[in-house]
């Protein structure tokens, strides 16, 4: 993992952590939109690519999907949903991963 020292003046300031993201290949520009909420696809991508694993997550034929919610799981995120839930970082509930549920503060609290 790579320790990130935030300065308090940092703390409301969104278009940084954004910028810290963008440049770091989390996210792309394109996806910035700090007002609309996120899966826990979309979660379980970002959470690997700042692992630096993505390039892994990417080779989504590797992986099979043991989720009863599988089929609903697009292609472009099969393999960092089945990392993260490995991971245990966002696990499945009852065999479902549930992957365009939102992500609540709890949730992301134990991340």
């Amino acid at each position: 993992y790579y320790y990130y020292e935030v300065k308090s003046s940092d703390l409301n300031n969104y278009d940084y952590y954004y910028n810290y993201a963008i440049q770091n290949k989390i996210i792309s520009e394109k996806d910035k939109h700090p007002e609309l909420k996120v899966t826990r696809q979309e979660a379980a991508k970002m959470i690997v690519k700042a692992m630096k694993v993505g390039f892994v997550a990417d080779l989504s034929n590797l992986y099979v999907v043991p989720f009863k919610d599988a089929k609903i799981i697009p292609a472009e995120y099969k393999g960092y949903v089945v990392i993260i839930s490995e991971l245990k970082v966002i696990p499945a509930a009852s065999g479902y991963f549930n992957p365009k549920s939102y992500v609540t503060k709890g949730s992301a609290a134990s991340m």
